[in-house]
């Protein structure tokens, strides 16, 4: 192997080292806020915090028409949700995201970041089964068509779909942490140093 090729090689694992180190310190993060074997402490603002620790950014103001910027300009909100109860009757359960464009209807991003804790008697399905969160990324563009008036909601059955919703969000938009950091975290000028402090 020519030396430029072994540069290449040392190159490329380096940067996948540099994403599972990023995944592997937000979970760490995390890890110090649980509450027992199986519950997170988790709510929007934590939610957020998440998100910052893998790609970086800006966490805005309450009153931004988004939630978090990077240094390019990249725009997202970030809705979170915790595990919902679908039917009285049922084991199933729900996700379910509101006010996904704000109390007004006027918020405007250029992605959506949909988290809903891990629903367990599912976790080896999911994409993800070791994160905290099952992640869906949609584009603003598509927003609309997934919306039921002014929220999104599924149930957290990855494999049985009775709606297209259900189908899209599961099998399009669902993404993995490390693919996040891949698709979205900036090498130069967006580095997070996450406090301890902020996650409790």
């Amino acid at each position: 192997m020519s030396s430029t090729a072994n540069i290449r090689s040392l190159l490329s694992r380096i940067r996948k080292l540099e994403r599972e180190v990023v995944v592997l310190r937000s979970e760490n993060e995390l890890l110090k806020s649980k509450l027992g074997p199986a519950r997170w402490r988790f709510d929007g603002r934590k939610a957020e915090q998440f998100i910052q620790t893998l790609i970086g950014g800006e966490i805005k103001r309450r009153s931004s028409p988004f939630d978090l910027i990077l240094p390019s300009g990249k725009t997202f909100e970030i809705k979170y949700s915790n595990l919902n109860p679908a039917v009285d009757t049922e084991i199933t359960l729900r996700w379910n995201w509101r006010h996904i464009l704000g109390s007004n209807g006027s918020k405007r991003f250029d992605q959506l970041l949909l988290l809903g804790t891990q629903d367990p008697q599912y976790r080896n399905y999911y994409d993800d089964p070791e994160s905290p969160c099952v992640i869906f990324d949609v584009p603003f563009r598509d927003v609309d068509s997934l919306m039921c008036g002014s929220l999104i909601w599924i149930n957290t059955n990855p494999v049985r779909f009775r709606r297209a919703v259900h189908r899209e969000l599961i099998c399009k938009y669902q993404i993995t942490r490390k693919a996040l950091v891949e698709r979205y975290r900036e090498r130069v000028g967006s580095e997070v140093d996450p406090d301890p402090r902020r996650v409790k």
